[in-house]
């Protein structure tokens, strides 16, 4: 008898703590967004930074940018995009938790740009 409730105790124990760690973190994505946009607007190559969250794990991000960036500069700002979103949510690991979409898009020629950052994988860029 003894042992068993040992054992049950145990399997609870054992289980809650798989539960307990595999929930996301607790974050306010929107004031990150916020704090993200702020820190990209200031940057003198985006002209706009905006960007949406589904309440879920998905966020959208755009940048506005005059002329046409280079493959090499689309690629330095969609990492600044991550960074960031890393830096003021203080999670290393925030994109193991939420998929990202991100686009480029110049005054004449609409969406320059695409980049999709899925859960646990590396970020994918597409010239529009």
């Amino acid at each position: 008898m003894r042992k068993n409730i040992i054992k049950s105790i145990y399997f609870i124990s054992i289980l809650l703590l798989i539960v307990g760690c595999s929930q996301k973190p607790t974050i306010n994505v929107a004031k990150v967004e916020a704090n993200v946009e702020n820190h990209l607007n200031e940057l003198d190559e985006v002209e706009i930074a905006l960007s949406t969250f589904d309440g879920d794990e998905n966020i959208k991000f755009r940048l506005m940018v005059e002329g046409y960036p280079t493959e090499n500069e689309v690629t330095i700002l969609f990492n600044k995009i991550l960074e960031s979103f890393e830096k003021y949510s203080n999670q290393e690991n925030f994109w193991m938790d939420y998929n990202g979409y991100f686009d480029i898009k110049n005054y004449e020629d609409g969406v320059i740009y695409e980049g999709t950052k899925l859960i646990d994988r590396e970020i994918k860029i597409i010239s529009k």
